[in-house]
């Protein structure tokens, strides 16, 4: 789970494997999240109400990284990714496993780094 004390990657990949796991536990959820995400029914109203219901985990997210990031755009930026990975992992084309896990947790990672706190 999270803990402040951890140093920022430690943290950054206890909520990355929390998301992970989300991703492909659920073939048709990952699938509708995809789909609806990228349709003309996902409006920047809906945006604001999924702003007001990850508050809480944006809050916390919000701490790692320099003042005036858009921290909402990297944290839907790493849904993304993860979500449009693991489609690809149960469709079957890439395989479900540790290193690939790793690899996605570091190109995350290294592509977030440069906006951590100094």
């Amino acid at each position: 789970g999270y803990d402040r004390r951890r140093d920022t990657k430690t943290r950054f990949y206890s909520l990355f494997k929390l998301m992970w796991q989300y991703a492909l536990e659920d073939k048709e959820k990952c699938s509708f999240f995809i789909r609806y995400y990228y349709s003309r029914h996902y409006t920047s109203q809906v945006s604001a109400e999924r702003k007001v219901i990850y508050a809480d985990v944006m809050k916390i997210f919000d701490t790692s990284f320099a003042r005036g990031t858009d921290t909402w755009w990297l944290f839907n930026h790493m849904l993304d990714v993860i979500f449009s990975s693991a489609v690809k992992v149960l469709r079957g084309e890439i395989p479900e496993d540790d290193e690939t896990a790793e690899k996605l947790f570091n190109l995350l990672y290294h592509s977030l780094k440069q906006y951590l706190k100094k």
